[in-house]
């Protein structure tokens, strides 16, 4: 029996979640104005952290990298190997759980997100 390992971006989520939501208002009447305040607050930080994630650029210090892989082995989509050292393939994605886990495992701290 094979496995199959299927990613869903966030983007094909956001139909589903936006249409949860309209229906959990609907069927509540509607919302109160305490809770229009506080989910619009939530999205003005949704919002800033879209921003900030945008503006982030992953970096590999080519001195700190030892070309050990493990960033690639854990984030194939962020990193590959090219003559013995860790390269940046990919910017998009950067909050992504593998991304995270590839940055922690790195045994020389090489990997940034500035």
């Amino acid at each position: 029996m094979s496995h199959q390992t299927i990613t869903v971006s966030k983007l094909a989520i956001l139909p589903v979640y936006v249409s949860v939501v309209i229906s959990s208002i609907a069927l509540s009447g509607c919302a109160n104005d305490s809770t229009t305040a506080s989910n619009s607050s939530t999205n003005t930080q949704d919002r800033d952290a879209i921003d900030q994630t945008s503006s982030q650029q992953l970096k590999i210090s080519a001195n700190g990298c030892i070309g050990c892989g493990r960033c690639v082995m854990t984030d194939s989509e962020h990193f590959a190997i090219q003559g013995y050292k860790a390269i940046v393939i990919s910017n998009d994605n950067l909050t992504s759980t593998k991304l995270t886990r590839a940055i922690a495992m790195c045994p020389t701290g090489a990997i940034s997100l500035s």
